[in-house]
């Protein structure tokens, strides 16, 4: 194709769709269709699409893999890395005749997959989310969110990092709240329970995983914040719910105090306390 035929082919769809870089960006970047798709509804041809993508300067799929996040130290950064030791996971995969780099979370909570993809934002990567349904027979027809972002140079970037580098990252309080933020978000609970014997409540804040070595450093990390949480293995029976067979630690803390000082410090999105009487 020449230039005088995109001008006119460009015109042509400007006339038809006033709006065309939103409604790519939309169709693209939002709802993740193909090029084949969005020809398809825009009755033009994939070559057309692709070229408008790269006219807008909308990242396609085959760029997002080579984007170059920002991985100097911030809150977004802190925070990701929380929730990615967490329930998140960066993985790779074969897509087709190429290799996929995946940032993945995929959760219940609507609020903590858009906390996620704003982080995600932030570092330069380019998220979607989406809702999908639960394939595991216990959990059948329940619907979750998914968000997703892709980055070779994450990627190798995440599984180069050890947990000394990640606490040499976190050089201020703001960067460790953030990551006990993401990683609270992800592992934790807590429980406000009225005993039934006595008139007064008891205060419990914990934080799970099969990673003992994770859990000493949040520990850590947490006593440069002033909170003091002992480090337990958990019960068979508790950890059986789990699909591994791994063995689970919790982070525990109690009182009134630590309680109401933490979620004030932390300020997490999800999982907010709660009340059994």
């Amino acid at each position: 194709m020449n230039f005088e035929e995109e001008v006119t082919l460009y015109k042509w769809l400007k006339k038809r769709f006033p709006d065309l870089k939103e409604m790519l960006e939309d169709f693209y970047v939002n709802q993740h269709l193909t090029m084949a798709q969005i020809a398809k509804k825009m009755d033009a041809s994939p070559m057309t699409i692709c070229r408008q993508l790269h006219k807008f300067g909308i990242p396609t799929r085959t760029d997002w893999a080579t984007i170059h996040p920002n991985l100097e130290p911030s809150r977004a950064l802190a925070y990701i890395l929380g929730v990615l030791k967490g329930d998140g996971c960066v993985s790779k995969f074969r897509g087709g005749r190429t290799f996929q780099y995946q940032v993945i979370l995929q959760v219940k909570s609507k609020p903590f997959t858009f906390a996620f993809k704003t982080a995600l934002r932030k570092i330069g990567l380019h998220p979607k989310l989406d809702q999908v349904k639960q394939r595991h027979p216990q959990y059948k027809g329940r619907r979750m969110y998914r968000v997703i972002g892709r980055s070779i140079i994450f990627y190798n970037w995440y599984y180069s990092l050890s947990l000394e580098d990640i606490e040499n990252m976190l050089l201020t309080k703001t960067f460790v709240k953030s990551f006990i933020k993401g990683f609270y978000e992800s592992e934790g609970y807590s429980l406000k329970a009225k005993d039934k014997h006595y008139n007064y409540f008891r205060y419990k804040i914990a934080m799970y995983n099969t990673d003992y070595m994770l859990l000493q450093l949040i520990k850590k990390l947490l006593q440069r914040l002033g909170f003091y949480f002992r480090l337990y293995p958990m019960k068979k029976s508790f950890s059986q719910l789990a699909t591994s067979n791994k063995q689970r630690f919790e982070l525990v803390a109690s009182g009134k105090t630590t309680f109401k000082n933490f979620f004030e410090a932390i300020k997490p999105i999800c999982k907010l306390p709660n009340t059994r009487v």
